[in-house]
């Protein structure tokens, strides 16, 4: 990578390429080529010569300044395609005609912004802020199945919940009704 860190670095390199358009475009014309297999023969044989021949200088110096790759920076997942979506209540993904399932679902996680990303290779990955989200892709007919999972569930675990209290809440009473009993037996 070559950085442009100001805009006489950044006009420089916009001078060249409509430069090199605006030439290329009429030295074409000038020599009759309107395809582009004749136009990749002239480009590389005659008009790329001719042109370093009459706009290249010297460098001062022969240093490269190309910076090192920093450690740690995988280029794969810095050269992406990004897209924002968010978590729906049932804890699916919807984007480019696809659904994703979050495989580790979480109460908070519904409603968060994910950030995708695709790969050049076309792998996706899925995150949210710092934290990476493992899904899979489901169809229609699964995402209905898994919807029905859910209901069942949240019914199993409220009537779990209604059958079943706590023995904290049970001694509730007992320890509330003795501390009445005791604070109306201090006060005599």
């Amino acid at each position: 990578m070559i950085f442009a860190h100001s805009p006489q670095a950044k006009g420089r390199v916009e001078r060249a390429r409509e430069t090199l358009q605006d030439r290329l475009v009429k030295e074409l014309r000038l020599n009759n080529i309107s395809d582009i297999p004749e136009a990749n023969i002239f480009l590389e044989k005659i008009f790329l010569d001719k042109h370093n021949e009459k706009f290249s200088i010297e460098p001062k110096s022969n240093v490269s300044l190309f910076k090192p790759i920093p450690n740690g920076l995988d280029l794969k997942w810095t050269f992406v395609i990004s897209d924002i979506r968010q978590i729906n209540n049932d804890f699916t993904i919807h984007w480019q005609n696809n659904i994703y399932l979050l495989l580790n679902r979480h109460i908070s996680l519904k409603g968060k912004k994910v950030l995708i990303k695709q790969a050049l290779d076309g792998e996706l990955q899925f995150s949210t802020k710092d934290k990476i989200i493992r899904v899979q892709k489901i169809t229609e007919q699964n995402l209905k199945q898994t919807k029905k999972n859910i209901k069942l569930l949240e019914k199993y675990s409220k009537e779990f919940a209604k059958n079943n209290k706590s023995k904290k809440s049970y001694l509730d009473k007992i320890y509330i009704n003795n501390f009445k009993n005791f604070y109306s037996y201090s006060k005599k």
